[in-house]
């Protein structure tokens, strides 16, 4: 793991939602469900939600190859989401370590949300690792998902 990560820019969001519909289209054929909210997000929507919360991206060699997306609640709840590696750069760490820069970088949260599809244990075990607890299970665009929760 030799890349560096940085907050990303509003010119990295077109970059940002091709890898996350290639990232999450594993989901979508799994699923059965083309519809998943990372699959229809539009360039539109991506640029709302950057006005909102923290994009970070990892880059290697300037090739942005991993992001995380997080935004903070008034009730201090930091929610995590859209963790995307690409595929020939998975199970190197950088998922890891994206999890761990963004709550550093928003660590005036009470807690940390972030939720991931059941059917994908790899994920629930990084999650678990880095010291997430499942909180409960539930159904969106009728995919089971599991949510999970650290304490800050």
């Amino acid at each position: 793991m030799n890349g560096v990560i940085q907050e990303a820019k509003y010119e990295d969001l077109r970059v940002i939602l091709e890898l996350q519909k290639k990232a999450f289209e594993r989901v979508a054929i799994k699923t059965n469900n083309p519809n998943i909210a990372p699959m229809t997000q539009t360039q539109k929507q991506i640029e709302e939600e950057f006005k909102k919360g923290l994009f970070l991206k990892y880059e290697d060699n300037g090739k942005i190859v991993g992001s995380v997306r997080a935004y903070v609640t008034s009730e201090g709840a930091c929610h995590i989401g859209r963790l995307i590696t690409e595929s020939d750069y998975q199970n190197q760490g950088i998922g890891t370590a994206l999890m761990k820069e963004i709550e550093k970088r928003l660590c005036d949260s009470q807690y940390f949300e972030i939720f991931t599809g059941e059917d994908f244990p790899n994920v629930i075990n990084l999650y678990k690792k880095i010291g997430y607890r499942v909180t409960h299970t539930e159904s969106m665009d009728s995919v089971p998902m599991v949510f999970m929760r650290k304490d800050n």
